[in-house]
Formats: C-alpha cells, structure tokens, sequence
C-alpha cells in the first residue's frame, strides 16, 4: 500500500540487505512485503520518487513514478542524486522521435525527372564536361547538397545561392582546405578510436604496452566464422604476423602488412587524396585567377 506519512529515514531502521534485483521481483510478484510511500520532504523533487519499504522498514532504494526505475539511495545524499536521475520516459536532450524529422515522400513523376536529366546533359554539353562526370562523387555531393538545400529553403535563384568565382577562392577554398587538413591528421591521430581495437603487445610472454590496429570487421585471410569478429588463430612465428591479446585476454593474430593496408586505404589515402586535389585548385586559382 502507498501512504502518505513522512518516512522514518533513520540510519538504524534501515535494512540494507536487499539488492535491486531483489527488489524488482518483489514489486513485479506483487509482494504483499513490499510498499511504496511518499517522503514529505520539502524538496519538489519527491513528487517525482517514493521510497521503497520491505516488511515496514525503508530501504535504501527509491523508486521513479514516471519511469519506475529503482535506484540507490541514502538520506545523506539529499536530493542531488534525485535530481541527476535521468528519467527513461523522457526523451535524451535535444532529441524527438524520428518521425518529427521525416516528411512524407510522394514519388518524383517520371516526366519530371526526364526533364532534370535533360537539364544535366544540356549543362554538361555547355561546359564541355563528359557524360561521366554524373557518376563521379563530387558531382553527386554537389547535387545532393543542391537538394537537399532547395526542399529545406524552398526554390532559389542560383544565383542568391552559389557565390562566383572569386569569393569561391577568397574565402570558401581556404575554409575548405583548412577543414580538410583538420579532419585527415585528427582522423590519423585517432585511427585507435572507436573504428579499431587498443590491444597489448604480447612479446616472448611477456606483456607489453603497446598500441595495434584492429579493424573489427578487417577481412581475414583465414577462416574465420565469425564475421565481424577480431582475426584469431593461434600465434605464429611469421615475422609478418604479431601476436596481440584482445581486451577479453583472447589471443589474436594479426597480419601487420593487411593492417597496416587497410589504415592506409581507409584513413590516410582518401584524406591525402582530398588535401592533393584541393592543393592543386588552390594553385590553379593563384595561377589563373589572380
């Protein structure tokens, strides 16, 4: 039963005994053991909590009415560990179902998009660029930035939009290579983060600190059942394999030269390529365009 006296909260009647799991059975079974009651203290939080009591003695757990968590909880602690409570019912900050963001999508008419793609082959032809130029990367960001600018802001004229040569130069490109450079020696510089695994160094037996990296999803030259799961076998003496053992302490045998490959074909290459590209613009832009 739920009452509404004050709860004696004094450090001797409590029973401390109990664990949350406990607790949660008991509450789940109904347990005739087990009540709720309010706490009258003059904090506005407890309107939010009840303490929880066992055999009519409070315990050192309150629960949420909103969320019906059951958390730990000591009268010393005020009601600062209360007011930390994040409450499961509510949404994380700043964030909204998905279907706030989503619009509902009608098909694009076919003759509609004939029209577009005239459009393209007509500008391509204008700027004497090759029909492929739609397959490449760049042209397919540009056209989806374009996109998705337009459904957010609604039709533009290119021209309020898109700034001419010479800002492009003066202040988008420096921007951009800036950026870029930012992102490929951070990029570099955390390749242990969440892409890859930290592992220690296991030498001749004996544990090392070091640093490794291991691509989770990293296609093996073995046969691995598992897919997405770590490369492990037994440890070799192959100069090109390494021996590593994995935060689980699971042995792991690593092929230097396929990881080294990967990091390169999927950090430093693509990012280098970027920053050559750029550079090169820039360079175009001092040597014509001055």
């Amino acid at each position: 039963m739920e009452g509404d006296l004050e709860i004696e909260v004094l450090e001797s009647t409590k029973d401390r005994s109990f664990k949350k799991d406990e607790l949660v059975k008991l509450i789940k079974s109904k347990s005739g053991r087990i009540s709720l009651q309010e706490n009258r203290g003059k904090s506005v939080v407890w309107k939010q909590f009840k303490v929880v009591v066992v055999d009519s003695i409070a315990v050192d757990f309150v629960k949420c009415n909103k969320c019906n968590d059951i958390f730990f909880w000591r009268t010393r602690q005020g009601t600062s560990t209360l007011r930390r409570h994040q409450c499961k019912s509510k949404p994380p900050p700043f964030t909204a179902p998905l279907t706030t963001f989503m619009k509902k999508t009608t098909p694009v008419p076919e003759s509609e998009r004939v029209n577009l793609n005239k459009k393209i082959v007509l500008g391509l032809a204008k700027d004497l660029r090759p029909l492929q130029t739609v397959q490449g990367p760049g042209f397919k960001m540009i056209a989806q930035q374009l996109i998705n600018y337009g459904s957010k802001h609604g039709s533009k004229n290119v021209h309020d939009v898109i700034y001419d040569r010479s800002v492009l130069k003066r202040k988008s490109l420096p921007s951009v290579f800036d950026e870029t450079k930012s992102e490929v020696i951070r990029d570099i510089e955390t390749a242990s983060s969440s892409k890859y695994r930290k592992l220690k160094f296991v030498d001749d037996g004996t544990r090392k600190q070091a640093y490794g990296f291991l691509k989770t999803n990293l296609p093996a030259n073995t046969n691995n059942e598992n897919e997405g799961e770590p490369i492990c076998k037994k440890p070799r003496s192959d100069s090109r394999f390494s021996q590593f053992e994995d935060d689980d302490g699971h042995d792991v045998s690593v092929e230097i030269d396929e990881v080294e490959a990967y990091i390169k074909a999927t950090i430093i290459i693509p990012g280098m390529h970027v920053l050559f590209a750029l550079l090169i613009l820039y360079e175009i832009c001092a040597m014509f365009y001055n």
